[in-house]
């Protein structure tokens, strides 16, 4: 069910309950609506770089920490293979 915007005056915005349920395919589609009709400032440039800087540091940070699973991984492999060998050592 598609949410509507409540018109205050000329400000128009949802309530948090509603604008954290809205889809994000209709939020896309209310701003591209109003967007024709709106002007923007330089902090409307500044917010999407910094969204932008954002997703990329996340998208970072999950690279990194698939890295530090597969290094575990290997990490232990090699700690179990010492200890075979190890083992083995002592009992010839």
């Amino acid at each position: 069910m598609p949410v509507t915007l409540r018109a205050y005056g000329a400000l128009m915005s949802f309530n948090i309950k509603d604008l954290r349920n809205t889809s994000d395919e209709e939020l896309i589609r209310l701003h591209d609506s109003l967007a024709a009709n709106t002007s923007v400032g330089v902090d409307y440039f500044l917010d999407e770089l910094k969204r932008r800087d954002q997703q990329r540091a996340g998208e970072s940070s999950e690279r990194l920490a698939r890295a530090a699973v597969r290094l575990t991984i290997v990490s232990t492999a090699v700690a179990i293979l010492a200890l075979v060998v190890s083992a083995l050592a002592l009992l010839r």
